[in-house]
């Protein structure tokens, strides 16, 4: 077994059984970006294959989690978190059904490790996206509808002590989301200033806009576009059907049993989520 595939079997393990790690940077110092999506694509691979439905073909093939994926999120969007690891860029993770908490129902707290929420804009692509480089205004082209998203993140590191490579393996710490029931076009509003406030048990304790969200959240999910492009010789692409979770536009608040969560945005309509 290599270092990729320990790595993955530790947080596939981590995942399953609830028991954080220690930051695989600081065990493994040569780890890079590279190094870090490999562990994240095999762990997901695991996860995905326990995943497929009794009676739906099986395959052995490398990415076979990104053929059942619902999505992929964006993670690292804010410039002061990225400054915070050190990085001028995001991440992202995939998204697995299992991943999808439908509209009220409520997130088990104690099914997670030390879980956290952050509100963003939720992508729903309609169209295929060019054979190019794309940039915002293809996104906006080709995504069929925009909706309110509250995202679950959790570590799998021990006490959020990641760093670029780490959230990176751990799946851009994705965890769970739910998006909320109105559907709005893209193209009749601004998503760079449609703002947002997330309350905790009716207190609002984290705001923003789109615009934290590397500039506009269309300017994202592209990023999102071409980076999976260039991932495995673009094997990988963004395409209808997809869900993109575009990053948070406001600081993550901390999560645990009984708390209740809604998120308003000023055109999208509100989200809500309970945890048990």
């Amino acid at each position: 077994m290599n270092l990729h595939e320990a790595l993955a079997d530790e947080l596939y393990v981590a995942w399953r059984d609830r028991l954080p790690v220690a930051p695989p940077t600081q065990r493994f110092r040569a780890l890079e970006e590279e190094d870090a999506y490999r562990v994240q694509s095999l762990w997901m691979e695991r996860r995905a294959r326990e995943e497929r439905p009794p009676g739906a073909p099986g395959t052995t093939a490398q990415g076979d989690h990104h053929d059942l994926a619902l999505g992929y999120k964006v993670g690292l969007t804010s410039l002061a978190v990225q400054r915070q690891l050190g990085v001028d860029r995001p991440d992202f993770g995939v998204l697995l059904p299992s991943m999808a908490i439908a509209a009220g129902r409520a997130q088990p707290a104690d099914a997670l490790i030390a879980p956290k929420v952050e509100a963003e804009i939720a992508f729903l692509i309609g169209r295929p996206l060019p054979e190019r480089p794309v940039r915002a205004w293809d996104i906006l082209r080709a995504t069929e509808a925009v909706a309110p998203a509250i995202e679950v993140i959790d570590s799998r590191v021990a006490d959020w002590k990641i760093r670029f490579e780490d959230t990176i393996a751990d799946n851009a710490s994705s965890a769970a989301f739910v998006i909320g029931n109105q559907l709005t076009d893209p193209r009749s509003l601004d998503l760079r200033v449609e703002g947002m406030a997330l309350r905790k048990g009716g207190q609002t304790l984290s705001t923003g806009a789109g615009a934290a969200c590397l500039g506009h959240p269309l300017e994202a999910v592209a990023w999102l576009a071409n980076t999976l492009r260039s991932h495995n010789n673009g094997v990988h692409r963004l395409r209808p059907g997809h869900i993109v979770l575009s990053g948070a536009l406001g600081p993550t608040l901390p999560a645990s049993a009984g708390d209740v969560f809604d998120a308003s945005f000023g055109t999208l309509g509100s989200v809500s989520l309970r945890f048990t």
